[in-house]
Order: C-alpha cells, then sequence, then structure tokens
C-alpha cells in the first residue's frame, strides 16, 4: 500500500483553481510544442507548475506527471513508478519491462526500448511532464536515461520539464539540433497587465498607485505578488519590509526555498553584497572580501535566484529582486552585531560614491 501511495504522489497531476489563465504563455507553450522538447525554467514561485498544468486543463490535454526527487538517483525506481503510472493512461493491459540487474550494464538500450514501448502506448497528443527537475543529484544515472529516452518521442507526444535550472549537459545535442526549446525566467515573469489581472481577481479596490508600486515590488515573481496581495487585503501597506510592512510569509518563503540551499559562507555573502542596491563583481568582492565574488554571482543567475544581471557601459552589473534584497537586510539585522553593520554600511557608501552613484539611498540594516 506504500509503495502504491507513494506512486500516486509522484505521478499525480497537480490541482489548480482560482488561478489566473496565462494566454500570453498558453501560446508560447503551443508554438514550443511543435519540437518534441520544452524546458521551463526559472525561480522558485515564478509559476512553472501552475502554468503547466493550467494550460493542459485549459486545452484539455491528456498527460502524465512525474515528481521528479532526489530518489532518481536510483534509476530503477523510476522506471518502476513510471510503469506503475503509465498502466493508467497507456492503452495496453501488458505492463511496462521492469529494470532487472542484467540491463544495468547497458542503460542506455533499455531506457531506449523502455520510452520506445511506452510512447507507443499512448494517445496522441500526449504531454509527459517532469518537475522539479532540477532535484536529481548531478550524477545521477536519470541524467543518461532522460537522454536516452527523449530519442524515442513519438509524433503527437511532447515532453516538459520543469525546472530552477537550465538543462544539464546531458541534453546538449538536443538544443544544438533545435529539438528543445527553453522557456526561462524573463518570459515566465508576470508583466504589469499580468500584475493587474491577478490584483482584479484578489483586490480590486487596490488604486493605481498601489498597482505601480505593487508590481515595480515583486517584478513579475507570482509568489511574491501573491503574497502581498495577501498582505495588503488584510490592511497592511506596501511599506518595505525594512519599514517594518512585509508579510513574514514572504520571508519564511524566501528562507525555505532559497536562502537554506546556502552554507555560512555563501550566506554572508548574500547578506554584505545585499547593501547595495546594484553591483559589479569587484563591488562585491570589495564589499565580502570575497574573491570568488564573480563565480557566486554567476551562479545565482544562472541557478535563477531572484538575482538579475545587464550589461551597462561594458560591465555586467547586478541586482537582487528588491523582495529578496530586504530578506537579506533582515537577515543582516540579525546576524550582525552593530559595529560590523555600521562598517559595511560605511564601505557600502564610499563604493557608490567611487562609483558616481552617492545620490543612491544605502539602505540600513
Amino acid at each position: 500500500m506504500g509503495s502504491r501511495n507513494t506512486g500516486l504522489a509522484k505521478t499525480t497531476r497537480p490541482r489548480i483553481s482560482g488561478v489566473l489563465a496565462r494566454e500570453r504563455l498558453f501560446e508560447r507553450l503551443e508554438e514550443a510544442s511543435r519540437r518534441p522538447v520544452v524546458w521551463l525554467t526559472g525561480p522558485p514561485g515564478c509559476g512553472k507548475t501552475t502554468l503547466v498544468a493550467n494550460y493542459m486543463d485549459e486545452r484539455d490535454l491528456d498527460g502524465l506527471w512525474y515528481q521528479v526527487d532526489a530518489g532518481e538517483a536510483d534509476v530503477a525506481t523510476f522506471f518502476y513508478y513510471m510503469g506503475m503510472a503509465a498502466e493508467a493512461v497507456a492503452e495496453s493491459e501488458t505492463a511496462l519491462p521492469r529494470l532487472a540487474p542484467e540491463y544495468t550494464g547497458d542503460l542506455a538500450a533499455f531506457s531506449r526500448g523502455y520510452f520506445r514501448e511506452l510512447f507507443s502506448r499512448l494517445p496522441s497528443p500526449f504531454v509527459l511532464v517532469f518537475d522539479n527537475y532540477q532535484d536529481v543529484p548531478p550524477h545521477s544515472r536519470f541524467h543518461e536515461v532522460i537522454r536516452e529516452g527523449l530519442a524515442e518521442i513519438s509524433d503527437g507526444s511532447t515532453v516538459v520539464f520543469i525546472s530552477r535550472s537550465d538543462p544539464p549537459a546531458t541534453l546538449a545535442r538536443y538544443r544544438v539540433s533545435q529539438a528543445l526549446v527553453v522557456i526561462d525566467w524573463d518570459e515566465l515573469r508576470l508583466t504589469r497587465e499580468e500584475t493587474d489581472d491577478m490584483v482584479d481577481m484578489r483586490l480590486p479596490q487596490l488604486d493605481e498607485a498601489g498597482r505601480e508600486s505593487l508590481y515595480e515590488r515583486t517584478q513579475g515573481w507570482a509568489a511574491g505578488l501573491v503574497l502581498m496581495i495577501e498582505n495588503l487585503s488584510r490592511g497592511k501597506s506596501l511599506s518595505s519590509p525594512v519599514a517594518g510592512g512585509a508579510p513574514q510569509a514572504i520571508f519564511d518563503y524566501l528562507a525555505g526555498e532559497i536562502f537554506e540551499d546556502f552554507d555560512d559562507e555563501a550566506a554572508g555573502f548574500l547578506v554584505r553584497t545585499a547593501l547595495l542596491p546594484q553591483m559589479t563583481v569587484a563591488e562585491a568582492m570589495a564589499m565580502a572580501d570575497d574573491d570568488e565574488a564573480g563565480e557566486r554571482l554567476t551562479d545565482l543567475v544562472s541557478r535563477y535566484y531572484l538575482v538579475d544581471a545587464r550589461e551597462v557601459g561594458g560591465e555586467t552589473v547586478f541586482q537582487y529582486h528588491p523582495l529578496l534584497r530586504d530578506f537579506l537586510l533582515a537577515q543582516g539585522r540579525k546576524r550582525m552585531g552593530v559595529e560590523e553593520q555600521a562598517d559595511l554600511r560605511g564601505r557600502a557608501a564610499e563604493l557608490l560614491e567611487a562609483g558616481g552613484r552617492a545620490e543612491d539611498t544605502v539602505t540600513l540594516l
């Protein structure tokens, strides 16, 4: 009974209701599905899973949803649970093969045969979704299974990956051949119009000034928008968390979904550099006394941790999402003593003045 319940949890499509139908992205998904593989990537809480589940509901698409987790390090577990899920949708009474020990020596051949058989049983059109793909351990043979399996996709089927990271190197050949299309954070961000539509659904009495402030504070991040609207509906203000006006729920979300991923050294880097409204690599190095600042910032951007990078005058400038920055500043007040806080404020002011940005306000810890 336990394995059956676990299988249902891993292969049950999320049930959603009362969400914004994002027709702009529905059309983008339809366009992308002309290729066999679609990869959605963005930060936690940007609405990836909700978007795909809502799209399948709105377009009435048959599909199979697989929740990826660290257990995929054991590929036999994957074949077992995928076989259970396939029994409910595949047009066959014969079970898919299990990964017996004699097949592990040639996992690529077994994977191709397995997926060839799976796709041959599925109705058309059909969507196979792998959610939370970032949880697969980097050296798991699961990546090999997926690489070989994608070669067997049948006409009318689309495989959609939902991840907080870009496609792994094992799928490079699919990107080169343009069989794989990526929909990233820039596309997934809520537009101002979509932000207003969500406000209309949940807090229609909010005035134009409030809507503009809400959009500036959330910058298209769906989870932040939902939590800010919830806060406003309880009579709270839109003021900065530093001033005490942000919902604790946002801090709790960021702590659980982002901050806990970092060790003490990386967390300290984030807290110290958050005093700068924006920064170059050199400024981050000076602010945090960290020679690895460039690598850290680039990694934050590539892993979609609510950090943006843009080119200004031939130099890369990094900026934390406003709500992430507020959270980090609050963490700084908890973690550092009065003298360290004062030292960092002074250091930030010097860097801003040296960079010709003395007019920028250094947010106090």
